[in-house]
């Protein structure tokens, strides 16, 4: 097993009892690896934060960092952030990427995402290289995320909802409640005018066959 100052396990990665969301494993992880060769390849330090929205219990932040590892990348860190990680929940949470073997490549931080109408109040931007919810929609904060100045040029944001198969259509599920789930083209509308759309597809989730959209755009 890893240990608590984050040495990777003798089998890497060990095996997972979860699977990570689709949208981090097929869409995202795959432009950070090509963003990371670009940057080495420009003499960059190459180093970069990753910030996981409403991360929970973080098995998407294990992911991303155990793959990342895998690949041969040591200069980074994901970041989760959740206003359950109190002193407890971080305890919980920071275990778990210990045992896992990537407690140096992680850190959670306590913000209440719900509460809050703008990203930079409560982190720099400067050294993120993307950021991405799954399963959590705040339209507001997403609305400032797309529009805001001090985002860089290259920084990838990806979004992993529920979501309508097309627009006009109806949502016939109890959960979650249709006001939570966003219209077909709601983010491309967005992000259009600053990023530019890598993804923005329909998919199925893999429990009760309700669709959700697997989202990324990079800042331009």
């Amino acid at each position: 097993e890893g240990n608590e100052t984050g040495t990777p396990p003798a089998s890497w990665p060990l095996p997972r009892l979860w699977q990570p969301d689709p949208m981090v494993e097929e869409r995202l992880l795959p432009l950070l690896l090509e963003a990371h060769r670009r940057k080495t390849h420009k003499d960059d330090d190459g180093s970069f934060h990753i910030l996981d929205l409403a991360s929970g219990s973080g098995r998407d932040v294990t992911f991303l960092a155990e793959e990342l590892v895998a690949a041969g990348i040591r200069d980074f860190k994901v970041i989760g952030i959740d206003h359950r990680y109190n002193d407890k929940e971080s305890l919980i949470v920071n275990d778990f990427w210990d045992r896992r073997g990537v407690g140096d490549k992680t850190e959670a931080i306590k913000i209440n995402l719900s509460q809050l109408e703008n990203l930079e109040e409560a982190v720099s931007v400067s050294k993120i290289t993307a950021m991405y919810c799954v399963r959590f929609w705040k339209p507001e904060l997403v609305g400032k995320i797309a529009t805001s100045s001090s985002i860089p040029p290259g920084l990838l944001f990806g979004l992993s909802h529920f979501c309508k198969p097309y627009t006009g259509a109806s949502w016939n599920f109890d959960h979650p409640s249709e006001k939570t789930v966003l219209e077909r083209d709601q983010l491309s509308d967005m992000f259009a005018s600053q990023w530019d759309i890598l993804h923005d597809e329909i998919a199925m989730d893999s429990d009760h066959g309700r669709t959700m959209i697997h989202f990324v755009a990079k800042r331009r």
